[in-house]
C-alpha cells in the first residue's frame, strides 16, 4: 500500500485559533461553550410603574369586554350580532376622533395666525367709528392719532381714549378695539350741555357728569339750567369740574334741583340762585320766580311748585310762588317779587 501523508500535529492553541476562524467565517459570533460553562439565562427587565398600570388597565378592558360579551349572549344576541355592533361603535368612535382632530387642527392654525399677526404687528388698514357724535369721522380719527399703516401693537388704547375724551369734550367716553387682521374700531358715547355756571365774564358749561364741554357764553334754552350765586374757578375744557370746598354745598344742592326739575318734564330750563342757602330761588321762563327758602325737603317742594306752574301758570302769566313760610304752593299773578 501507498504510504499515507503524515499530519502535522497541532498544539491546543493552534486548534483554538482554527476553530475561531471557522466560526467567524460561518457567521457564528458566539464562541462555543466549554464543558464547565453554564448556559446563559435570560434576565427579565423589571417592569416600570407606568407599564404595570397599563398592563392592569389592559386586563380590566379585556375583563370588561368579556363580561359585556357574556351579558349580551345571555340576552340572546348571536356572536355575529355582537361583533357587528362592536364594529359600528368603533367606526363611530373613529369618526368622532377624526372630527376632533380636524377641529383642533383648525383652532391651532387660527391661533398660530393670531399669534403671528400680533408678534409681527399687523399694520392698520381701516379705522371704524361707532356711536353718535357731533364730530365727524375725520375729526375723531385725527385726534386719535391713528393712521393707515401704523403698527397695531404700537397703539396705546388708554392714551388714544384720553386724547379723544379731552380734546373732543362732547364725547363722554371712548373705547378702542382691534379686529384682526387690520381694523381698529373706535366707539364713542356722546354727551350734551346741561348746567351753566358763571365764570366771571363768561360761563362754563357742564354735562350731567360734571364734564366741562364748553367755555363759551351760552343762551339759556331748553335743556339748560343756569346756576347763579357763586363763581367757578378757572377750568380747562374736557376736564371734570370740581367745586371748591366753599361752594360744594351750593353746587350739590343745585345739581339736586336740576335733577328734579328735569324729571318733572315741565320746567325744562331755569335759573337757580343759591347765593343764600336759606333763600334759594328758581326763575322759570323769565316770568315766574319760585321761592323755596331753606330747601329742607327739595323733592317735595319742587313737586308742589311744578304742579302749581303746570295748572295755574301754563300760559304766559307772570308772577311768583312763595314756599318759604308754608308747605303749600300757590301762584300769585303779577310781579315776580312778593309784596
Amino acid at each position: 500500500p501507498a504510504p499515507q501523508p503524515q499530519r502535522n500535529p497541532m498544539s491546543p492553541r493552534q486548534g483554538q485559533r482554527t476553530a475561531d476562524k471557522e466560526r467567524m467565517q460561518s457567521g457564528r459570533n458566539r464562541p462555543p461553550m466549554s464543558r464547565n460553562e453554564v448556559p446563559p439565562t435570560h434576565v427579565k427587565r423589571p417592569m416600570s410603574q407606568k407599564e404595570y398600570q397599563q398592563q392592569l388597565q389592559n386586563k380590566r378592558n379585556v375583563d370588561r369586554s368579556n363580561e359585556m360579551y357574556k351579558a349580551k349572549r345571555n340576552k340572546g344576541a348571536s356572536h355575529n350580532e355582537i361583533i357587528n355592533e362592536n364594529s359600528v361603535k368603533k367606526q363611530k368612535s373613529r369618526k368622532i376622533r377624526n372630527i376632533i382632530s380636524i377641529v383642533m387642527a383648525v383652532l391651532f392654525v387660527a391661533a398660530f395666525i393670531c399669534v403671528y399677526s400680533y408678534s409681527k404687528g399687523a399694520p392698520v388698514q381701516k379705522v371704524v367709528i361707532e356711536g353718535d357724535s357731533i364730530y365727524t369721522r375725520k375729526q375723531i380719527i385725527a385726534v386719535s392719532g391713528i393712521k393707515k399703516g401704523d403698527n397695531m401693537l404700537g397703539i396705546k388704547k388708554k392714551q388714544v381714549c384720553s386724547d379723544i375724551e379731552t380734546k373732543l369734550p362732547y364725547i363722554l367716553e371712548a373705547e378702542v378695539d382691534f379686529s384682526l387682521p387690520d381694523t381698529v374700531t373706535i366707539s364713542v358715547v356722546p354727551t350734551a350741555e346741561k348746567i351753566l355756571i358763571n365764570n366771571k365774564s363768561n360761563y362754563i358749561c357742564l354735562d350731567d357728569n360734571n364734564k366741562i364741554v364748553s367755555l363759551k357764553k351760552k343762551k339759556l334754552a331748553d335743556g339748560l339750567y343756569r346756576i347763579d350765586g357763586f363763581e367757578a374757578e378757572k377750568e380747562k375744557q374736557g376736564t371734570f369740574y370740581e367745586p371748591s370746598e366753599e361752594n360744594k354745598d351750593r353746587f350739590d344742592l343745585s345739581k339736586q334741583i336740576v335733577s328734579n326739575l328735569e324729571q318733572s318734564g315741565v320746567i325744562k330750563s331755569a335759573i337757580i340762585n343759591v347765593s343764600d342757602l336759606n333763600d334759594v330761588q328758581i326763575t322759570y321762563d323769565y316770568r315766574i320766580r319760585i321761592y323755596l327758602g331753606k330747601c329742607e325737603d327739595v323733592e317735595s317742594q319742587l313737586a308742589l311748585a311744578v304742579e302749581a306752574v303746570k295748572h295755574s301758570a301754563s300760559g304766559k302769566q307772570k308772577g311768583y310762588i312763595d314756599m318759604r313760610y308754608s308747605n303749600t304752593a300757590y301762584f300769585s299773578e303779577g310781579s315776580m317779587e312778593p309784596d
